[in-house]
């Protein structure tokens, strides 16, 4: 799984990918996978189901809903997500940044992000069962579904950041001059060049949902991920 470090100025970092959401499909399907890892993964998908493929009526209101909650979603989270079913990582940093800073950032990164989702796991989880008082009004129960679905997309993202961290996921650490210098989300000409050169399709949305949320890494001492 390819990851870029991205400097966006100010010492600020974050680490970017378009790896796959869906991790291991044929492997999955073929052995399905036990315990709260596998009960997470199959809701998960039940949920992406029924709430993405309403066209019609209440369903298709429902699903707009859907969506603008979506854009809510931290913006490194699916590769968080994507992360739990690799062997294998290269992170592209910098040549400005040597091999043990981009190591350094990226496991206070994987730690940060872990205890963060697990903690949001716990409060949505706790929060979903409150959410049946509102079965009796008329329509979707849409909160209690977005609670469902966040308690399990924070609990797949620690999942993902955890293996990550483990010693069965080999890092490759690759320095290049094309992420050379620092850019912010008004950079048009500069993101425009680094998704052309890395085939990156996703990289301005998530450029500027970073700068919204401001979730990076600082890449002095102390290392805090926001």
């Amino acid at each position: 799984m390819k990851i870029y470090l991205l400097n966006l100025g100010d010492e600020r970092c974050v680490f970017y990918s378009e790896g796959p959401e869906t991790v291991a499909e044929d492997e999955t399907a073929a052995e399905p996978r036990q315990g709260i890892r596998g009960w997470a993964e199959r809701r998960y998908k039940s949920l992406q189901v029924v709430l993405t493929e309403s066209e019609k009526g209440v369903g298709l209101r429902v699903r707009r809903i859907w969506e603008w909650l979506q854009k809510r979603i931290p913006p490194d989270e699916p590769m968080l997500r994507s992360l739990r079913g690799v062997r294998a990582v290269v992170l592209h940093h910098p040549l400005t940044f040597t091999e043990e800073e981009t190591r350094s950032l990226w496991t206070v990164y994987l730690k940060s992000r872990q205890g963060r989702h697990m903690f949001w796991f716990v409060i949505n989880a706790l929060v979903s069962p409150l959410t049946l008082l509102l079965a009796p009004l008329p329509g979707p129960n849409v909160i209690g579904y977005w609670f469902v679905y966040r308690s399990v997309c924070h609990l797949l993202a620690r999942l993902g950041a955890r293996n990550a961290r483990s010693e069965q996921v080999s890092a490759e650490f690759l320095s290049t001059n094309a992420l050379d210098g620092s850019f912010n989300a008004t950079d048009n000409e500069r993101i425009a060049s680094l998704s052309s050169s890395f085939g990156l399709n996703g990289l301005e949305d998530f450029v500027k949902r970073t700068a919204a949320k401001k979730t990076s890494t600082r890449r002095k001492t102390p290392l805090t991920a926001f």
